[in-house]
């Protein structure tokens, strides 16, 4: 196909790259908005100027100038869009406020708490009432009223907000940024006696509408037998409800692959689209049916978007439908590509900071990997008997997905679902049928008869989803986890991909030659990484909220040491699992602060630890600067205070000639200010892990 013919079909895909890199440009560089407007006003203005210029109209060699205008000008609204969507933050009160805020997303119950996301309106400072807007994050103390917070109430509470912040461990998930892109910059905790709710149903009249009604589809669900993980599953499957789904549920369809069938997709809504295209055939041969069949299409199609959550891959899907039920309409073939570059046009108008939502780009890199890929992978292998060339097509389409897909799954979650082709062959075919079974139901609920056996069908085919995800999650090797995939990594392997896709279209054999050649410097930097690894030796002491956690590492392996054997796996997982992937750790051991250890390179007796020719001591109490075997003013390159000991600097400094002192994340702020404050006093350099983050001494 001739290329300029091929960009002529595809407008939306001209439109959506300038707008995207100007969204990444702001994010990346924070243009000031001054200067914004002007910019767009004057390649606006000079690009409708161009068009409509008699000698540029007339001279096909400066066309381009109308073109370059438009592209710099979206640019330049990929930029604006980002700055206004940026959260500004506001000078915080350190003492409690009263506020009033709406509740602006389903309220989600934890062990110990209610987690709602509230958009502030107003604020009570010493002047009075003043309006507000801002997101915050808060946490409910858990009780029964708590519990029934719901979409769209209007709540009065008393809170200390306080600023979102990272623990600032090495590689640690950035929890700040990603809430920062939800519009998200503060929190707080609210007791059940500071706070009521003083209205309800004061959110966005649609989206209450859409929860009132999927309130009512989950009620038939538990109506008609559905409970527990079945419930939870069929919930998420069909209707985006995911509150339900344990961790335990979420780890295995991630470590089987089949994380995708949980959210609702083109997958989804393409069925709703087949049912609908089925049902209303006869409108085809009625004046006027079309056009009916088009609006009751796009109503059916947007409201099961609204009602399953409007996540940004039911958004797309529902959208490239959209523009196929259009293209049906005035009876045009649609560019697939157009289409997909139109939703995310749209999606990133409404949102520029979607783009940094992983689910966004899972969805986008999913389908279009699968839309250029299976055809071609289909196509290696001819089959006569039907069925089984039905079963290759499943199957092409599962290996095309992971193509396009595994890269930034990799960066994300550093785990690979080896028997992803088995698991897409059972819930692809599975999901289908429970949406048909939860179509079914949901249709026929006002039967009871008719809705009893539909239901139990559903039960039953949920179940079975569940237990051959169970299944396939058990067998042996069924996840290869802790994959070190980082963003160089990332964009090599995307650069092979694209150099061959370039081959597959052009048939030169240049691309494939430099597809070979970053394969080649890919797996270089990868045995390269390996051998940096194995001679590392490192101390790093992480920031767990209340605990003491020294990791030493001598090559790929670990030893930790921590004050609180009971630590929560989950807290020291979050703070360090991302940073032993990245360095290729194994722990092999967890001992108390308390244990004595000796092995080739550190030694610990007492307070003393000595790794190679590092040594250092910990003091968490009074007594811990008199240990028998610590001569008067030793040498030492680290001093660690944990916990509350009832010392001075001063009478470290009698015994000690530290290099450094760090203060652990378990030194009540009050004291850290004190040891801070000596310390600059006397000179001596200090680290404090709670407001710096982790600690790292490199040997």
């Amino acid at each position: 196909m001739n290329q300029t013919y091929w960009l002529r079909q595809v407008p939306f895909v001209r439109m959506v790259i300038p707008l995207l890199m100007g969204v990444i440009f702001q994010y990346s560089f924070d243009f000031e908005i001054a200067f914004l407007l002007l910019y767009v006003f004057i390649f606006v203005a000079f690009g409708m100027f161009s068009y409509h210029f008699r000698w540029v109209e007339e001279q096909f060699a400066f066309r381009w100038i109308f073109g370059l205008s438009f592209f710099i000008s979206l640019f330049f609204i990929g930029i604006f869009l980002t700055k206004q969507h940026t959260v500004q933050l506001m000078s915080i009160n350190e003492e409690e406020q009263s506020f009033v805020g709406v509740v602006s997303e389903l309220p989600e119950e934890k062990q110990n708490s209610v987690k709602v996301f509230v958009e502030l309106q107003f604020v009570n400072d010493t002047y009075g009432w003043k309006p507000l807007e801002t997101k915050a994050l808060l946490y409910f103390e858990k009780e029964t009223l708590s519990k029934q917070l719901a979409y769209g109430d209007l709540l009065i509470f008393k809170a200390k907000l306080s600023e979102i912040q990272n623990s600032k461990n090495p590689n640690e998930f950035d929890y700040k940024q990603y809430l920062a892109n939800k519009g998200v910059a503060y929190q707080a905790y609210v007791t059940h006696e500071k706070w009521n709710r003083i209205g309800q149903g004061q959110g966005d009249y649609l989206r209450l509408s859409a929860q009132k009604v999927r309130a009512y589809f989950l009620q038939i669900y538990r109506q008609n037998g559905l409970t527990d993980d079945e419930f939870a599953v069929a919930a998420a499957l069909t209707l985006g409800y995911k509150h339900d789904l344990d961790a335990e549920t979420r780890q295995s369809y991630a470590a089987t692959g089949a994380m995708h069938i949980l959210a609702v997709s083109g997958l989804h809504v393409g069925i709703i689209f087949m049912i609908i295209k089925y049902f209303l055939f006869f409108l085809d041969k009625v004046k006027w049916g079309k056009y009916l069949k088009f609006a009751i299409t796009i109503f059916i199609l947007w409201a099961f978007a609204y009602i399953s959550g409007l996540s940004p891959s039911v958004r797309r899907a529902a959208i490239m439908f959209s523009f196929i039920s259009a293209s049906m309409l005035v009876e045009r073939k649609v560019n697939i590509y157009n289409s997909i570059a139109a939703s995310a046009f749209f999606l990133i108008l409404e949102n520029p900071f979607i783009i940094f939502q992983v689910g966004f780009q899972l969805s986008y890199l999913a389908v279009l990997s699968i839309i250029f890929f299976q055809p071609k992978i289909h196509a290696l292998l001819y089959i006569k008997n039907k069925m089984l060339d039905k079963l290759w097509a499943l199957v092409s389409v599962s290996i095309a997905a992971q193509i396009g897909t595994s890269p930034i799954a990799l960066f994300y979650f550093h785990q690979f679902p080896n028997y992803f082709i088995i698991t897409n062959l059972i819930v692809i075919p599975m999901a289908i049928l429970i949406v048909y079974s939860a179509l079914a139901l949901l249709i026929l609920s006002f039967s009871d008869i008719a809705a009893y056996f539909v239901g139990k069908l559903l039960v039953g085919l949920t179940y079975v989803l569940n237990q051959s995800i169970a299944l396939i999650e058990k067998m042996p090797y069924s996840t290869t986890q802790h994959i070190d995939f980082n963003s160089l990594q990332l964009f090599g392997f995307y650069a092979v991909v694209g150099s061959i896709i370039l081959y597959l279209i052009k048939k030169q054999k240049r691309f494939l030659q430099i597809a070979l050649l970053l394969a080649v410097f890919l797996f270089l930097g990868r045995v390269s990484k390996t051998i940096e690894t194995q001679e590392q030796q490192k101390m790093v002491i992480f920031n767990v909220n209340k605990s003491l956690v020294i990791n030493f590492i001598q090559g790929n392996k670990g030893i930790i040491f921590t004050s609180d054997t009971t630590i929560n796996s989950t807290s020291l997982q979050f703070a360090a699992q991302n940073f032993w992937t990245a360095k290729q750790i194994v722990v092999e051991n967890y001992l108390s602060i308390k244990e004595e250890y000796e092995s080739e390179h550190l030694k610990k007796k007492g307070q003393v630890f000595i790794f190679s020719d590092k040594k250092m001591v910990i003091i968490d109490d009074e007594k811990s600067i008199r240990y028998e075997e610590v001569s008067s003013k030793m040498p030492i390159d680290l001093v660690i205070i944990s916990k509350s000991p009832s010392i001075e600097i001063e009478d470290i400094l009698s015994i000690y000639q530290p290099k450094q002192i760090v203060f652990d994340p378990t030194v009540p702020f009050w004291q850290r200010k004190l040891f801070a404050k000596e310390c600059e006093s006397l000179g001596i350099s200090y680290f404090s892990i709670k407001e710096e983050g982790a600690f790292t001494l490199n040997q």
